[in-house]
């Protein structure tokens, strides 16, 4: 037994001499490089930071993990074997949870760029490919709470807390970006006692969750935080949920909002489940792209759970529509008032089994004006009477961005200075996409059908997304025929 044992340690010993005469430098059982002097290790350095960690980001494709810690180091790790493959250090100040700040990442909607937050309020967009620095956004001067882009990628919007002239009283606002240009395109400011924590957008671009309470209840949360959902077409608010916890962002179809502990069914409303059901202190940090996977963590390692698989409840109060039923519904669609709107849709996706057949006989696929009509509104813009130039604009103003393509070739052949300024303010009335009933229908229907996802639904979204290239309708429906797409997977 002894002459065993002396054979193994020298055995050992002898392979620890013949490492030294090679060089070689020793490495642990996954591969991953031992200190100086150090034999082996006990554990793995696959997802552990060297700080606590308190930001998680998941690329898009699902191939990397980026966190952040304490120490304001940003890593970013190989999803498939924990490998880290790249880490930079941020400004440090003194780490302060109830400041809540540097506690956010987000990476591009392509997964080509990864935003990060330093100490001093800087917004960073980093090139993952070549890790190199992109572009930088002046963030906010006093606290940084949530950085995130928008699904489509133009925009980059943050949350956060600017000091007052006299640095006595900190202004939270919601900002938004043009990522391409660095230029600021919208802010929200808060001149009463509110905060905006923490937001995210919905998949399809037209919502947004906004984490909001009083600046008394800070670093203590309290009844008076709710989260709200906006529709952004109006920038009004569809309704409210209370709850002391910070977003995490919505499930990838779009039917679910993700606190740090609670899973919300937006279609209700209400309470849909509870991922940690024991008494650790765990929170979530993020979600996967596929929807499968939620990322917390624990001290310095990143934890891995399943996606909870609630059934929706049921909605109470909401019976068949009759035909009748259905029209108003329809109409109430096109409501200025989102929380109308909102109970229309919530009733249509309900009532599938009546809803989608009604939606069929309303919506058809938009096809490009006769090339004849578009040509003489455009020359009744230089009529003699004025009723006629004013019924042309109002023509051209309805077909919105189908006639954008036209009216700007008529730009180019310089007309008169009555057609001109006619045509500019047209432009300017199309871009700026005002938030016409009929624009707004649109939105919300194509929503509706999303959110359904079923064969019918699904079919006519399709269809829809065969018009003309030039129209809303059929932009919003394609893109959610994609959405749809990626969500459901053929086998």
């Amino acid at each position: 037994m002894r002459t065993s044992l002396c054979r193994c340690v020298l055995f050992v010993l002898a392979s620890l001499v013949c490492c030294e005469a090679t060089a070689e430098p020793r490495v642990d059982r996954r591969g991953d490089p031992l200190p100086p002097d150090a034999l082996a290790r006990l554990g793995t350095l696959r997802f552990r930071h060297d700080a606590p960690v308190s930001a998680v980001a998941f690329a898009p494709d699902g191939k990397f993990v980026a966190c952040l810690d304490h120490t304001s180091r940003v890593g970013l790790w190989d999803a498939t074997t924990g490998a880290k493959v790249w880490h930079c250090d941020l400004p440090q100040v003194y780490y302060d949870p109830s400041q809540r700040t540097q506690e956010s990442l987000a990476f591009s909607s392509d997964g080509r760029n990864l935003l990060t937050v330093d100490a001093k309020g800087t917004i960073s967009l980093w090139n993952v490919s070549d890790r190199k620095l992109s572009r930088r956004f002046r963030g906010f001067s006093y606290r940084t709470s949530t950085i995130v882009f928008s699904p489509d990628g133009k925009y980059l919007g943050g949350s956060g807390a600017d000091l007052s002239e006299d640095d006595e009283e900190a202004q939270y606002r919601l900002r938004l970006w043009n990522v391409a240009t660095g230029r600021k395109v919208l802010e929200i400011g808060s001149k009463i006692a509110k905060v905006f924590d923490t937001y995210a957008f919905s998949p399809d671009g037209k919502f947004l969750a906004v984490h909001e309470g009083r600046r008394e209840s800070l670093p203590e949360r309290s009844s008076d935080w709710r989260t709200v959902i906006y529709e952004l077409a109006t920038g009004k608010a569809l309704f409210h949920v209370v709850s002391d916890e910070s977003i995490v962002g919505f499930s990838p179809d779009g039917r679910y909002l993700l606190g740090e502990n609670t899973l919300w069914d937006l279609n209700s409303g209400r309470e849909a489940g509870t991922i940690f059901r024991d008494e650790k202190d765990y929170r979530v940090k993020a979600i996967s792209p596929d929807g499968r996977f939620l990322a917390s963590v624990e001290d310095t390692t990143i934890l891995f759970y399943p996606m909870p698989r609630p059934s929706l409840p049921a909605l109470p109060g909401i019976s068949e529509p009759s035909p009748r039923e259905l029209e108003l519904l329809w109409n109430d669609l096109s409501a200025p008032e989102p929380s109308q709107s909102w109970k229309a849709m919530r009733t249509l996706m309900a009532t599938l089994r009546q809803s989608v057949p009604f939606l069929h006989t309303k919506l058809q696929s938009i096809v490009m004006p006769e090339p004849h009509r578009v040509a003489r509104l455009l020359a009744d813009l230089d009529s003699d009477v004025f009723a006629e130039r004013q019924r042309a604009s109002e023509a051209l103003l309805e077909l919105g961005k189908l006639v954008v393509p036209d009216l700007r070739e008529t730009l180019e052949d310089k007309p008169t200075l009555e057609v001109r300024q006619r045509i500019l303010l047209l432009l300017e009335q199309i871009e700026r996409r005002e938030t016409s009933p009929k624009l707004l229908r649109i939105l919300r229907v194509v929503a509706v059908l999303e959110r359904i996802d079923n064969t019918e639904s699904k079919a006519l979204l399709q269809r829809l997304a065969g018009g003309t290239e030039r129209a809303t309708l059929t932009r919003e429906a394609a893109a959610a025929v994609q959405r749809l797409k990626r969500h459901n997977p053929q086998p």
